[in-house]
């Protein structure tokens, strides 16, 4: 079956990306358009806050398990949202409030939030702009982040970790 898409003939430009099986178009680097088989959305560059994400994302899960892991969300140039947990994986109630656009950084368990996103992204050849942590960020991360030039309004433990692994 064959699927028209029409757009507004003023838009100069179509890039395609194929995450978690949908094809998304950025049109002129400001919106992005997610077409899968039952809906279409848009999502202007300003609705999208990384830092209340990370906030509500975290507050879906329980509260011993808010103080025992860390939850980061990154956006990258191609406005695609990536959401990891201190775990390696993000529990199910995240994953079910993921939004169309929003990919889940997986990996071995043993690393931080942050190094999840940044790994994902870097996977899925994404240039990352900005992260955010639902805790401060360690001395470690930091110089991570810092070396790749991503932005963060996240605060700096200036602490090194202590589960470190």
């Amino acid at each position: 079956m064959k699927q028209k898409i029409n757009y507004d003939t003023e838009q100069n430009c179509l890039i395609p990306y194929n995450i978690k099986g949908r094809l998304q178009f950025l049109i002129n680097n400001k919106n992005i358009i997610l077409f899968t088989f039952l809906k279409l959305k848009i999502m202007e560059k300003e609705e999208y806050d990384i830092d209340k994400r990370v906030k509500e994302l975290h507050g879906k899960l329980g509260k011993i398990t808010q103080d025992k892991t860390t939850t980061s969300v990154g956006l990258t140039e191609e406005q695609i949202g990536i959401v990891g947990s201190s775990e390696g994986r993000l529990r199910k109630i995240v994953k079910k409030a993921l939004y169309d656009f929003e990919i889940e950084a997986k990996g071995q368990s043993g690393k931080h939030a942050e190094e999840y996103v940044i790994d994902e992204a870097e996977k899925r050849d994404l240039k990352l702009t900005n992260i955010s942590a639902s805790r401060p960020i360690c001395i470690e991360c930091q110089e991570l982040i810092e070396s790749k030039e991503i932005n963060t309004n996240t605060s700096f433990s200036g602490k090194k970790s202590k589960k470190r692994k």
